[in-house]
């Protein structure tokens, strides 16, 4: 990494509270939907892990409720990552797997004129779209839906943020993600990585070390990451000078620009 813009520091209380929240509700939620998913399976129920479950296979409610609880959350801190972002060249964003689309909507609120887009599976955006009205920015936030496993992200931006999203994915995954949010981007764009960042002895921070259980158990192949992992994605996805901002909530950015001429 070339530099870090932050200091480590410990989350407040506040934050403690948060990633506990995180922790409680994905196994509540995962939990239901193992036992929904058994319910319907001809498969005895102890063959049948919760991480087998496709999200799009898991319910309506299960869906309203997780993102319902991602947008309390998003919404608390997304005004302060946006804040940490320079956007002075970015007119467009690309928010993928944005959920409620509670970042796409802070990017728009920051810089009048800006338009972001959320690019997430089409039973989420069912939801998005609610989010969106409400706040009144569904001239300025635009939807796309897709498997960001499998489809191609678009083009044209300047900014694509990937926020929670490596930990449910597999080092490979994450390589293949990485260079497709690449291929998004304009010349001398920026790709961001918001997640949990644990250290080179994946001993801590002790939010990533607990995050890391829950995704065993939750997914078929997350993980939390350490720096040098994920900046190494980045850099062989055509990213340079790739800079690392610590949060006051226990997350951290990974911001990489692309090479090339505007």
């Amino acid at each position: 990494m070339r530099s870090r813009r932050q200091a480590h520091r410990a989350p407040d209380l506040t934050s403690l509270l948060d990633v506990l929240f995180i922790l409680v509700f994905a196994s509540l939620v995962g939990m239901a939907a193992m036992h929904s998913a058994a319910a319907k399976a001809t498969e005895p129920p102890a063959k049948r892990a919760v991480s087998a479950v496709p999200v799009d296979e898991r319910g309506e409610q299960w869906l309203d409720a997780f993102i319902a609880a991602m947008h309390w959350r998003a919404c608390r801190h997304a005004p302060a990552v946006v804040a940490a972002l320079d956007l002075t060249t970015v007119s467009r964003v690309l928010d993928v797997g944005g959920g409620s689309g509670a970042y796409a909507m802070e990017f728009a609120r920051a810089k009048p004129g800006l338009r972001a887009v959320v690019f997430d599976l089409p039973n989420v955006l069912r939801l998005t779209a609610g989010y969106v009205e409400r706040a009144g920015l569904a001239d300025r936030v635009a939807l796309v839906a897709g498997d960001y496993d499998r489809d191609d992200l678009g083009s044209g931006f300047d900014l694509v943020f990937l926020s929670a999203i490596i930990h449910s994915n597999s080092p490979d995954g994450n390589r293949a993600l990485i260079r497709r949010g690449v291929a998004a981007l304009n010349p001398t764009g920026r790709l961001v990585i918001q997640d949990f960042i644990v250290d080179e002895a994946r001993t801590g921070p002790p939010f990533g070390v607990l995050f890391a259980l829950n995704m065993l158990v939750g997914t078929a192949a997350g993980d939390t990451y350490t720096e040098s992992e994920a900046g190494q994605w980045m850099t062989e996805a055509g990213l340079s000078d790739v800079v690392r901002t610590d949060t006051a909530f226990g997350t951290t950015l990974l911001t990489g620009r692309k090479a090339g001429r505007r």
